[in-house]
Parts: C-alpha cells; sequence; structure tokens
C-alpha cells in the first residue's frame, strides 16, 4: 500500500543517510536503490535527485564489490544526472558498465578538472583495477558458453595488463565471485565456466540474441550432419 512503501521509503533513506556518513559504498548503494524503489522521483527536488544520482554513481564506482552497474544504469534517476552538470559521472559510469578501457582513458582527459575536485581524485589505481575486471568480465560474458577457453593473451591485449599480470587479475576475479574457471598456467588458457548474471541494456541484448542466433546455427548444422551419418545405416 502507499503507507507501507511511504514506511520503506523513509527506512531505506534513512539507512542510505547513514552509510553515505560512515562511507560504506556498497551498503549506501544498496539502500538508496531501495529507496529508490519505494520513492517516486516526481516527489523529490532536482537538486536532491542529482545529488543522489551523483552519490549512487560514485559509490558504484568506488565500491570494492560493487560490479554490477546495471541496476542503476536503467534507473530513472541517471536521466536526471544526464540534464545536470555532472553528466559527465554518468558517461564515466557508461564506460566502466562495459568495461571500455579507451573510452575510461578519453574521459580521464576530457573530465581532468571534474575527477580532480571530486571523490574520485587519487582513486586512479582503484578505477583503473576495477575497470580491467569489469573488461575480462565483459570478454568473458560475450564469449559463446562453448568458447570461453580465453588465451593470456586476449586477455592481456583486452584488458590492457602485461602477461604476467593476466593471473592476477583472474584470481582477483574469481575471487570476488565474478566468474568461475582455471587457469592452465602450462598453456597459457583460462577456461571460465561461469560468469555473473547481469542486468542488460538493449545493445547488450542485441548482442546476446546475435550470440544466441550463431549457437542455433551450430546447432542445427551439427544435427544435419548427424542426421546425414544415421541415414545409411538406417536404409541399409
Amino acid at each position: 500500500s502507499g503507507a507501507d512503501a511511504g514506511v520503506f521509503s523513509c527506512f531505506h533513506h534513512a539507512w542510505a543517510a547513514y552509510y553515505k556518513i560512515d562511507g560504506d559504498f556498497e551498503n549506501f548503494y544498496s539502500s538508496a536503490l531501495q529507496y529508490l524503489g519505494y520513492t517516486q522521483l516526481s516527489s523529490m527536488d532536482k537538486n536532491e535527485a542529482v545529488g543522489l544520482a551523483r552519490d549512487l554513481v560514485v559509490a558504484a564506482l568506488l565500491g570494492k564489490k560493487l560490479f554490477s552497474l546495471g541496476e542503476l544504469l536503467e534507473n530513472e534517476i541517471l536521466q536526471i544526472l544526464r540534464q545536470s552538470s555532472e553528466a559527465w559521472l554518468a558517461e564515466v559510469l557508461f564506460a566502466f558498465n562495459f568495461g571500455n578501457l579507451t573510452e575510461w582513458k578519453n574521459l580521464q582527459q576530457e573530465y581532468s578538472h571534474q575527477i580532480a575536485t571530486s571523490e574520485l581524485k587519487g582513486k586512479e589505481h582503484h578505477l583503473n583495477g576495477k575497470i580491467k575486471i569489469l573488461s575480462l568480465i565483459e570478454l568473458v560474458f560475450n564469449k559463446p558458453s562453448g568458447e570461453r577457453s580465453i588465451t593470456f593473451q586476449t586477455i592481456s591485449k583486452t584488458c590492457d595488463v602485461q602477461v604476467d599480470e593476466v593471473e592476477t587479475l583472474v584470481m582477483r576475479a574469481l575471487s570476488l565471485g565474478l566468474l568461475k574457471g582455471t587457469i592452465d598456467e602450462v598453456v597459457g588458457v583460462v577456461n571460465f565456466t561461469w560468469v555473473q548474471p547481469r542486468i542488460l541494456n538493449l545493445q547488450q541484448i542485441s548482442s546476446m540474441r546475435a550470440t544466441l542466433h550463431s549457437w542455433i546455427q551450430s546447432v542445427n548444422t551439427s544435427l544435419v550432419l548427424l542426421e546425414n551419418e544415421m541415414t545409411p545405416e538406417l536404409v541399409s
């Protein structure tokens, strides 16, 4: 009911405020998104909405265990941020969601002043490490399930790390529960068996649709080959 929604809104708002003061990015992010789930944006002052959106993006970027960014990207409050002077943060978040290292480097140059005067100042080491993990997740996610044996060289090139740093990057992602798999040091290959589910935007859904179509074609081709091999035996 409306009354229940109001109670939950106040509850999550209070916790979000507490976690923000405490510097707990992960719990702030969770509480703030739950607050938005029970709150109409139209009931919020524009400056309040922009401030909350800004705090959410900063938390998403600086939270050490926050790698699922799709829920925030799909939230209406981000549209308010895009129409404000803090729109640059939405661009940064979008680049991180896709693990787009090239775009991140460009944004660092374009918005160097904004970064230097924000909570992101001095956090380059953390941010660079985070986007490399997100780049690895994106690499694995876009591979068909049967093609997730990826060489060290491919990971090195995609994630902008030295070949001898690949194992460290992969082990970090494994320890965070973002990926599952095994590392074959002898042949220099990582065999990924699972990637964390994620909320997809339209571009990612389109990519998954193309992957699914390719998989269906592969299955149909295998089925035709199998039928052709079996037919002579059945005839004889």
